[in-house]
């Protein structure tokens, strides 16, 4: 009986030790939080190009070439924030492990989604640029544009350097 209750004693001085190491992330909420702000930056992108999109329709051959210029802005934009919400579904996730070892699981599986994601990002990019030359008569298609590849921009620096950060620990992790 004495050595049961001398290995629960020592159970409870060890076992908050180590359920500390294994808590360890390398992702904070705040880390999220920058994900959330993008995306918050873009719905009021998307809200922006909505309004003017149905402000400046009006049934003539420049203002429908313009609403579809918009149209197209707005899926670009809209591919982005998706984008976005799954790099910060992974990071909340991995924020929320309790265990280094599945937290460095879902950071994995971020590492190689962020992949896709940065290849996606680039594409509605490409499209924003697109829109612009397409449309370059409309000062209004070429501000949300610009406001469109800055969003792509901002979004694939964030992306990267949450990437960069699985990457990095990663390969702290090889050479311990």
């Amino acid at each position: 009986m004495r050595n049961v209750l001398l290995f629960a004693v020592f159970l409870a001085a060890i076992l908050p030790v180590s359920r500390s190491l294994a808590s360890t992330n390398i992702f904070i909420d705040a880390d999220a939080d920058a994900l959330l702000k993008l995306e918050n930056a873009g719905m009021a992108l998307l809200g922006d190009i909505n309004d003017s999109a149905r402000t400046v329709y009006q049934p003539n051959d420049f203002a429908e070439k313009q609403v579809n210029c918009l149209l197209e802005l707005e899926r670009s934009v809209e591919d982005t924030m998706r984008e976005l919400d799954h790099a910060r579904d992974f990071v909340e996730l991995s924020v929320q492990m309790e265990d280094s070892r599945d937290a460095s699981k879902i950071n994995s599986r971020f590492a190689g989604r962020a992949v896709y994601a940065l290849k996606a990002i680039a594409s509605a990019r490409k499209s924003s640029l697109h829109e612009a030359a397409t449309c370059s008569t409309s000062a209004l298609v070429n501000t949300y544009s610009q406001k469109s590849i800055a969003l792509a921009d901002n979004a694939t620096a964030t992306i990267s350097a949450v990437k960069d950060r699985v990457a990095s620990d990663r390969n702290s992790q090889d050479h311990q």
